[in-house]
């Protein structure tokens, strides 16, 4: 589970969709901190927008590319698995 500030919304709207992350901090789980937090469910798409603060539950993921990896929270694989809103931006 993390606590983070969503730093990038421009793929809220689509299916997969995509929240990146400026800040975050692990809350239960693994301490890795993930740069997004994706899922490939409707249910989650314009949830949150850049700058609101969010928590979430999902499965940790490292994506390697060619050049750099990182880590992702994918979220709706598990029925236990949310994304919610903690606070709106100021």
């Amino acid at each position: 589970m993390v606590k983070a500030v969503i730093g990038d919304d421009e793929e809220n709207i689509m299916t997969p969709c995509r929240y990146g992350i400026q800040r975050s901090e692990v809350l239960e789980g693994r301490k890795i901190p993930p740069s997004e937090i994706i899922s490939f469910r409707g249910r989650f798409c314009e949830q949150a927008h850049r700058g609101d603060k969010v928590v979430a539950r999902g499965l940790l993921e490292k994506v390697v590319g060619k050049e750099e990896e990182i880590f992702q929270i994918v979220i709706g694989e598990n029925p236990a698995d949310y994304l919610k809103l903690v606070e709106y931006p100021s």
